[in-house]
């Protein structure tokens, strides 16, 4: 695909922006479908959904939008997942989430009311980072 894209750039933007579109659209369908709580202020909910969104994205782009001698291996893949959870997870616990134009979506971590949901988000980041590790070792092999 990408010496598709080389050539035809203006059908390449197109096909970037329904990809994004397509994955945010689809995150939310599954989660309907699974009935989870489609509440992207609920904290434990943000890995949940930055996950699959980064995945789609980034094997996307090295797919269709790198060069053949620039993509990425299996292991630099999970190296990628792990490292974005272990930034994600920092700036969580101690920031949150904010837009430009809106201010502060997610609260920090230190200061959710919920010590439920506290635990639970710490966990589910673990568990993606823990995931991503155990995959770069068995690629290693």
């Amino acid at each position: 695909m990408y010496p598709f894209f080389q050539k035809h750039k203006v059908l390449g933007f197109i096909s970037d922006w329904l990809i994004l579109i397509i994955t945010v659209l689809a995150i939310f369908k599954i989660s309907e479908l699974v009935k989870a709580p489609v509440n992207i202020n609920t904290s434990w909910c943000i890995p949940l959904f930055l996950n699959p969104y980064f995945i789609v994205l980034l094997i996307y782009v090295n797919k269709c939008r790198e060069s053949p001698k620039n993509r990425m291996s299996s292991s630099d893949f999970f190296r990628a997942f792990r490292s974005f959870n272990n930034i994600a997870l920092i700036s969580h616990m101690t920031i949150g989430t904010y837009t430009y134009t809106h201010g502060q979506i997610v609260k920090p971590l230190w200061l959710e009311n919920n010590i439920r949901y506290i635990g639970i988000t710490i966990a589910i980041y673990i568990s993606f980072i823990l995931i991503y590790s155990l995959l770069i070792k068995i690629v290693k092999k």
